[in-house]
């Protein structure tokens, strides 16, 4: 990932207020990703 750039997008509050964001590198969602690769989890 070294040397890409990245686009953060601002989506909205979550529940205990802070900004919840969408990180892109090359228009794939990186958090997406490391859900789908079981390296994070969501809730």
């Amino acid at each position: 990932m070294a040397g890409k750039q990245v686009t953060v997008e601002y989506q909205e509050r979550g529940r205990y207020g802070r900004i919840v964001r969408k990180a892109l590198v090359n228009g794939v969602d990186v958090c997406l990703e490391q859900v789908k690769v079981g390296l994070a989890w969501h809730y």
